[in-house]
């Protein structure tokens, strides 16, 4: 029983609210062109079922040629997705190696750079004149 009061005042507020919009003439001016026009394609459908039959068929023809290619593009991002599933492993090999290489090869660096800079303190000591204490 409460869902046929609360349906009916649903109802009964759309049909008052709709009456309250009318009241501004723009408004009214508009609800019934829109009105002509319903009723003058109403009229020329009823004249005409055929045109129902025609617009119905290109309607769902759309529908489903646009069906069509939204599947067509998810087929082609799963295999998008497949792909990059398959190739993640591959690129986490391919940077950890990287990564260790150029680990490795930092630490050859720093001890080339430390023997240097060593064999150049002696040097720079050797050439210098005795400066007597």
């Amino acid at each position: 029983m409460g869902k046929n009061k609360f349906f009916t005042g649903v109802l009964i507020g759309a049909a008052v609210g709709g009456l309250v919009s009318l009241l501004d003439r723009q408004t009214r001016k508009e609800v019934v062109e829109m009105t002509k026009s319903c009723g003058t394609e109403f009229s020329r459908y009823a004249k005409h079922p055929q045109l129902v039959v025609e617009s119905s068929k290109e309607i769902y023809e759309k529908i489903r040629t646009t069906a069509g290619q939204i599947e067509e593009d998810v087929k082609f991002i799963n295999e998008k997705i497949d792909d990059i599933r398959e190739i993640t492993p591959q690129v986490k090999e391919i940077i950890d190696e990287t990564k260790d290489t150029l680990h490795t090869s930092s630490e050859s660096y720093k001890e080339v750079f430390t023997e240097e800079e060593s064999e150049e303190e002696l040097n720079r000591v050797g050439s210098e004149p005795f400066k007597g204490y």
